[in-house]
C-alpha cells in the first residue's frame, strides 16, 4: 500500500505545485493517518525537491498576478489558507508589488475606456470592483488619481 501512495502522491505533485498542506490533505485522504508516516513522505518529497512551499507561493502569486489579476489582499488570504508562512508570503508578494500596480492601472483603464468623463457614481464601481478583486483602497485610490477621466462631481 506505502508505494501505492506513494505513486499516487508522485503524480498528484507532478500535475502542479503543490503546497505542503495539500500535499498532507491528501496523503490523509489516502488513508495515511499516522503523523510520523506522513512526515516522513513529506520529507522525502522535500529531498527530492518536489514539495516546497516556496516553490508553490512562487508559482501561485505569478499565476494570480499574470493570468486573474488578483490582488494582493485577496492572494494573501489564499496563501494563508494553504498555511504559509507570512515572512515567505510578505517577500514574494514584494517581488510582484510593480505588477500588481500594473494590473490596478490597467483593470481601471479597461473601465473607462472609450469614456470622456467618468462620474462620482461610476468611480465607486470601479472602486469596488477592484476591491471585490483584491486591491487595498490606498493603492486603488492612487491608481484612480492616475486618470484625468476621473471627476471628483
Amino acid at each position: 500500500m506505502e508505494e501505492e501512495v506513494w505513486n499516487k502522491i508522485i503524480r498528484y505533485c507532478a500535475y502542479r505545485e503543490r503546497s505542503v498542506a495539500e500535499i498532507r490533505k491528501k496523503i490523509t485522504q489516502l488513508g495515511i493517518t499516522n503523523l510520523n508516516r506522513q512526515n516522513k513522505i513529506i520529507t522525502a518529497l522535500k529531498t527530492l525537491g518536489i514539495a516546497s512551499d516556496e516553490k508553490f507561493v512562487r508559482a501561485f502569486v505569478s499565476g494570480k498576478v499574470r493570468i486573474n489579476r488578483w490582488g494582493p489582499e485577496k492572494i494573501i488570504f489564499e496563501l494563508k489558507s494553504h498555511q504559509i508562512e507570512p515572512g515567505l508570503i510578505k517577500k514574494t508578494m514584494e517581488s510582484f508589488r510593480e505588477e500588481i500596480e500594473q494590473n490596478c492601472l490597467q483593470l481601471i483603464s479597461l473601465k473607462i475606456q472609450h469614456k470622456n468623463k467618468i462620474i462620482h457614481t461610476e468611480k465607486l464601481k470601479i472602486m469596488r470592483y477592484l476591491y471585490a478583486k483584491g486591491y487595498p483602497v490606498p493603492l486603488i485610490e492612487k491608481c484612480m488619481s492616475a486618470f484625468s477621466e476621473i471627476h471628483e462631481d
